[in-house]
C-alpha cells in the first residue's frame, strides 16, 4: 500500500470519527490535512530542540510529543489561533512532566526497560 493511499485511509477514518463524535464539525480532507500537517510542524519543532525517542526523553518524549502533536491538531481543526495551539501544545506537554519512568540523571529509570 502506497503512502498516498494510507494518507487517504487516515482521513477518511479521522473524518468519519469526527462527524461521529461531533455533529457540529464537518471537515474537508483540505483541513485535515493542514490538521496533519500543523501536527507534523509541531512534531518537527520537538524533534529539533529535544528529542522524540523514549530511550532518551523517558515518557514525555514519546507520550507528551504525540499528545502535544494531538492537540495542537484539534485547536487548529477548532479555528485556533496561533497562540492558542502554542498554549495548547505547552499546556499537553506540562501534565506529562514527571511521569516515573523520566530521565533521572540522564538514565531512563527500571519501570520503561
Amino acid at each position: 500500500m502506497s503512502l498516498l493511499a494510507l494518507v487517504r485511509l487516515f482521513l477518511i477514518l479521522a473524518r468519519d470519527q469526527l462527524i461521529y463524535r461531533t455533529s457540529y464539525y464537518v471537515l474537508t480532507d483540505k483541513q485535515l490535512i493542514n490538521g496533519l500537517i500543523v501536527a507534523g510542524g509541531i512534531g518537527l519543532v520537538i524533534a529539533s530542540r529535544a528529542s522524540l525517542a523514549g530511550a532518551i526523553g523517558g515518557c514525555q518524549a514519546e507520550c507528551g510529543s504525540g499528545a502535544a502533536m494531538a492537540a495542537g491538531m484539534a485547536v487548529y481543526l477548532a479555528n485556533g489561533s496561533n497562540s492558542q495551539i502554542a498554549n495548547a501544545v505547552a499546556i499537553t506537554l506540562k501534565n506529562i512532566l514527571g511521569l516515573i519512568c523520566d530521565p533521572v540523571a540522564g538514565l531512563v529509570e527500571v519501570p520503561c526497560i
